[in-house]
Parts: structure tokens; C-alpha cells; sequence
């Protein structure tokens, strides 16, 4: 569904974009980012979600959600 790379036993997953780039296009604080990152449970789970998405799909998600909560 978001074009993520599958996990392959113990190797770290490497996202597809950027914690700047999550930061500019969902203004979400790159402190936050850094605390989702080490964290446990649905934070961390969420943190590598969007990792995983594209530019393309972050920047759709974005404007989807601008929409939804107006």
C-alpha cells in the first residue's frame, strides 16, 4: 500500500526519505521525530510508517489531512 521495503530478519531498516523531510511537509518537530524513533509500541510503529512512505505520499497525506480536518 505505501511502497515500504520489506524487513529482512535482523538488518535495520533504512527509510526512504528524511527526518528533515517528514519535519517540512507534516510539521511534525524533529524532537518528536527523535523520541518516536527510540520509543516503543504504536510511536515507534509510526515513526518507521513514515519513514517508509515516499515524498509523494507524505505530501498527499498532508493535503489529505488538511482536507479532513478543516
Amino acid at each position: 500500500m505505501f511502497g515500504g521495503k520489506k524487513s529482512t530478519g535482523s538488518k535495520p531498516i533504512k527509510g526512504n526519505i528524511s527526518d528533515n523531510q517528514i519535519h517540512l511537509i507534516l510539521n511534525i518537530p524533529k524532537s518528536t521525530l527523535r523520541d518516536w524513533k527510540d520509543s516503543y509500541g504504536y510511536r515507534r510503529n509510526l515513526y518507521w510508517l513514515l519513514k517508509t512512505m515516499s515524498k509523494e505520499q507524505l505530501e498527499q497525506l498532508s493535503s489529505d489531512s488538511r482536507v479532513f480536518f478543516r
